[in-house]
């Protein structure tokens, strides 16, 4: 955590400096300090079981309509994951879709075991290349950490200063302040578990509410970067659960 003098002086606080570090993090910078290991979880070692469907007309309607511009549902190609808890009171769940290049998470929960970032590694790289992820979509989001950020400090004046759908790029105030939230680690987490530091970067992170469900949906873009030279760059080990993050909830 950044010294209290430092917090002060960032518009977003706590949730400002978390975000700077993943952004950090990405880039291959400070990796020393990087909790977050390289993530080799294969779907069959997800130890919930599964409930698989792919026909698309079964997809809820916020999730087609935030498809819709990237084309991203794909006939043969979109699947409908639900993990349900194996042995109540333990709820381990995560439910969603994945297509090509995107990833759709409705809900996630961890009371254990592998952490959400590491579980939606799995599932996606069970129908596709994890280099073909592009974007990364939490739907209808409940998480308080995350809507309470964005509606009471970002939208200041929610719901009267809502804009219909809002993007903030790399490296701004509310990009690192939304990378810093709990959603936003599950993202960043996502993306330094599945690629080398300074590979890939999330360009760009877009909210909005579907209709009125008076909760935001976010989207975290993922692109390719120019491969810098390694040398300085801390060795990370391999991991199938190395890395501490708090239990979360779309």
């Amino acid at each position: 955590m950044a010294p209290s003098s430092a917090l002060s002086k960032l518009k977003y606080g706590e949730h400002q400096a978390k975000g700077k570090k993943f952004q950090q993090w990405l880039a291959g910078k400070n990796l020393e300090t990087c909790k977050v290991c390289p993530c080799t979880l294969k779907y069959d070692e997800i130890p919930f079981r599964e409930d698989l469907h792919n026909q698309i007309a079964d997809l809820p309607n916020d999730i087609i309509d935030a498809a819709k511009p990237f084309d991203l549902l794909k006939k043969n190609n979109t699947f409908k994951i639900t993990f349900h808890p194996t042995a109540p009171p333990t709820r381990n769940v995560w439910e969603g879709v994945i297509t090509p290049s995107a990833i759709f998470i409705e809900d996630c929960h961890r009371d254990n075991g592998p952490h959400a970032s590491e579980v939606t590694q799995g599932i996606y790289t069970k129908y596709h290349a994890v280099e073909t992820l592009k974007h990364i979509f939490f739907m209808i989001i409940v998480n308080g950490d995350t809507v309470g950020l964005i509606q009471e400090q970002i939208w200041k004046g929610w719901p009267a200063t809502k804009p219909k759908e809002c993007e903030w790029e790399h490296d701004t105030d509310e990009y690192h302040a939304v990378m810093g939230t709990e959603i936003g680690k599950i993202a960043a987490s996502l993306v330094l578990g599945a690629f080398e530091p300074g590979t890939r970067r999330i360009s760009k992170i877009a909210a909005w509410e579907y209709f009125d469900t008076a909760t935001p949906s976010l989207r975290f873009d993922v692109e390719a970067v120019e491969k810098k030279s390694t040398a300085s760059v801390v060795q990370r080990k391999q991991s199938k659960g190395g890395h501490r993050l708090p239990k979360s909830r779309t």
